[in-house]
């Protein structure tokens, strides 16, 4: 993991034009923006805290470690597209392991480490997810949709406003 973390956003690229848009309206839009994109940013985090919640009642052990990831480790960055970052060096377990060292093993598993769940297997260029990544792809469409509304809703109020 990076120092700075992991981001997880809709894509920049598919974006740019329209956030240049924002911002040759007033300032206003550009506030109300960060506010959506920081509900749904939320919305995420509780439905990716709800699934390792679940994990945790199931599996014991490794469920208790995903749903300590998820409760400490995610944080809604303010932006005009929905953010999260997973940090933690400063959140330890009893251990002495951070939440960013164990993050990994308790998203992905581990065939090494008796800590984590097993491995689980490679879906696309990736691995499958036991509760982060599964749970953001589930409601991805929601995400985008959620996003799209707000964005017509704020740009249709903030172009009669003048």
């Amino acid at each position: 993991m990076s120092r700075d973390g992991i981001e997880f956003q809709v894509s920049y690229g598919e974006v740019k034009d329209l956030l240049n848009a924002f911002n040759r309206l007033d300032k206003g839009s550009n506030v109300d923006l960060r506010k959506a994109a920081g509900e749904i940013a939320e919305y995420a985090k509780r439905q990716i805290q709800a699934e390792a919640s679940s994990m945790a009642s199931a599996r014991g052990g490794n469920g208790q470690m995903a749903q300590r990831v998820a409760d400490a480790g995610l944080v809604v960055r303010k932006d005009r597209l929905p953010k999260i970052k997973m940090r933690g060096k400063r959140q330890v377990f009893s251990g002495g392991g951070s939440v960013e060292d164990v993050a990994w093993g308790a998203m992905f598993g581990s065939n090494k480490y008796r800590q984590f769940p097993a491995r689980l297997p490679k879906q696309g260029k990736g691995n499958k997810s036991y509760f982060m990544f599964s749970t953001l792809s589930r409601i991805h469409p929601k995400i985008v949709g959620l996003w799209k509304e707000s964005v017509n809703e704020i740009a249709d109020k903030w172009t009669k406003n003048g």
